[in-house]
């Protein structure tokens, strides 16, 4: 019975280990009334006064779409903001037909559920998702993989400031991440089925473009990546390959529906495939990269600063207060906007681990031990990791270095497949002297 109360007692403590981030982002709540979110304050203002004409003038009154210039709520933020490149973005009525209207029905239903005001109350349904996504990610590691190793990947994670900064965000970011969490748990359980893939597939087409590659390849690559952190498992190509095409199935999906409200709000098939097609040009950077030197100078520039920064280290974790609306200088402005780990970027992280490594298979060749391979399976899921963290910036280039404050959070995925090598690595190490105990 005590081992049973003890079994019981862990499972609560992890379970609140998995809500931590969202406690920690529902924390301030209480004191943001109406104030816009840090994370992404355009995309919040837009989506904000967009609902505001949605209650107005009706969910259809744009054939689906929102008109970001409704009111004049927030004026120095998004598209009303005239050093904005509106003229890019929306339509001469202010129409937005780019991203999907997802997160703007969200909080369309938060609204209605919560009431227009405070804002602070439409953003208990992010948080809610978030904690609930987070726990269900926990605990299919923790089935998985056993608790040692769920408890080592749930602390790193909230090591990560992206992990749970955003969890109030009205906006795209505050469930982009959360179905991820999903669809990484899904791939890492035992259930064979593909629905629960086209579902969240679905979903996330329906809140951006920014994680098609994510969306499309974490199934196959977590796949491809189990041997290397878990040897002795079965190689399951072929139902990686079927998660990823029923993925990709539901994201597409979602944006053939967009391009309907699209077509609908021009009465022109054309034209709505025009539009599209020129923001789609405009963020690929057909206009602004020249040539492949330019080309590679883009992207390579923005993988060696996210994982190096010109400043590897920054130990002050949270959001600044405001986000400056010029862009006076790279470091000014998006500094903040690296992916840290307890305040480290991951490229010395991965420098750290991999030395480690190197010492452990040299302190088993002098034992005459076999050697585990342990820095060629490190770097096989390092290769697996960046490449679909990065996807998207190499086939948008210009949209990523535009977006660092959306972009940053994409190695996400290359995080999660490095701290899952790790804690299997480790997890025999700390189960042993416990189990003697036992």
């Amino acid at each position: 019975m005590t081992e049973s109360f003890d079994r019981r007692v862990w499972t609560v403590a992890f379970f609140v280990l998995c809500c931590y981030g969202s406690l920690l982002a529902g924390l301030p709540l209480l004191g943001m009334g109406d104030a816009l979110h840090p994370a992404d304050p355009n995309s919040e203002a837009n989506a904000l006064r967009e609902v505001d004409g949605f209650r107005a003038e009706g969910l259809w009154h744009y054939s689906g779409l929102g008109n970001t210039l409704f009111n004049k709520r927030y004026p120095e933020w998004g598209f009303e903001n005239p050093n904005s490149e509106s003229s890019r973005s929306i339509t001469p009525d202010g129409v937005y037909t780019h991203y999907p209207q997802g997160p703007e029905y969200l909080l369309y239903l938060a609204e209605a559920l919560f009431g227009p005001h405070p804002v602070a109350r439409s953003r208990i349904l992010p948080l809610v998702l978030c904690g609930a996504a987070a726990v269900f990610f926990g605990f299919s590691l923790r089935r998985r993989f056993g608790p040692t190793v769920g408890w080592l990947v749930m602390l790193a994670c909230l090591g990560i400031p992206a992990f749970y900064d955003a969890n109030t965000s009205v906006h795209m970011l505050g469930y982009t991440l959360a179905l991820l969490l999903v669809e990484i748990g899904v791939c890492v359980g035992s259930a064979p089925g593909l629905a629960p893939l086209a579902v969240v597939g679905f979903a996330q087409g329906w809140m951006s473009f920014d994680c098609a590659f994510l969306v499309i390849l974490i199934p196959l690559a977590l796949e491809l990546a189990m041997p290397s952190i878990s040897p002795g498992g079965a190689l399951r190509v072929g139902l990686g390959v079927k998660r990823s095409c029923v993925a990709a199935l539901g994201f597409v999906l979602a944006h053939v529906l967009h391009l309907c409200e699209v077509w609908a709000y021009y009465g022109s098939l054309s034209l709505a495939l025009d539009d599209l097609g020129a923001s789609a040009r405009y963020r690929i950077g057909v206009d602004i990269i020249n040539g492949f030197t330019d080309y590679m100078a883009h992207v390579g520039g923005l993988l060696a600063y996210q994982l190096f920064s010109r400043y590897p280290t920054n130990f002050s974790i949270a959001l600044p207060i405001a986000l400056p609306i010029s862009r006076p200088g790279a470091d000014e402005v998006f500094q903040p906007y690296v992916f840290r780990l307890f305040g480290m970027t991951l490229g010395p992280w991965w420098l750290l681990v991999s030395v480690g490594l190197v010492m452990v298979d040299s302190w088993r060749r002098r034992r005459g031990l076999a050697p585990s391979r342990l820095l060629a399976r490190w770097c096989a899921v390092t290769v697996i990791g960046v490449a679909v963290s990065c996807c998207w910036w190499f086939v948008m280039p210009a949209h990523a270095v535009q977006h660092f404050i959306l972009n940053y959070r994409h190695l996400f995925f290359l995080f999660f497949v490095l701290a899952l090598f790790v804690a299997v690595a480790v997890a025999p190490t700390i189960e042993r002297p416990l189990n003697r105990e036992r």
